[in-house]
């Protein structure tokens, strides 16, 4: 017998006072069943974090070479797990800056964003000067219209 077939002998009786047969009898063994291993992975596509991954789990007699089962497991994708921005060049009043994080599950996976020109900052002096700029422009302009120059 094996693990999934039945198999069988011959019970034979023979005479002890001459070589006859007296009795034959065919004994049949039923199959004796397959023993499972411990599950295998097979054929496994490992997820990244935007396409699912999966394999395939498989068990197979410990007596034959017999697959006992294979059952398909889908991995989902986890989705990127972004790390902190980090200040790759910072912006001036001149140019731009830029921004960067990485993903932790995948470092070639990469995402930038842009910072902004920064605007010129004026101090109240500066404000002050260019408030007393324009009165004194104002009343330049009030007498070229009053004495048309």
């Amino acid at each position: 017998a094996t693990c999934a077939e039945a198999g069988g002998y011959d019970e034979v009786v023979y005479c002890t006072q001459c070589p006859c047969e007296c009795s034959r009898t065919h004994i049949t063994v039923g199959e004796l069943g397959h023993s499972w291993a411990d599950p295998v992975h097979e054929n496994e596509v490992a997820a990244t974090c935007t396409e699912a991954g999966g394999y395939d789990e498989v068990i197979y007699c410990t007596k034959c070479p017999a697959e006992i089962s294979r059952t398909h497991i889908d991995v989902p994708a986890p989705g990127h797990v972004w790390g902190e921005w980090v200040v790759v060049k910072q912006a001036t009043t001149d140019e731009e800056g830029l921004m960067r994080r990485t993903c932790r599950n995948d470092p070639s996976h990469v995402e930038e964003q842009v910072i902004p020109k920064l605007q010129p900052q004026t101090t109240a002096f500066q404000q002050f000067v260019e408030t007393i700029k324009a009165f004194f422009q104002n009343i330049i302009d009030w007498f070229s219209r009053l004495f048309r120059w």
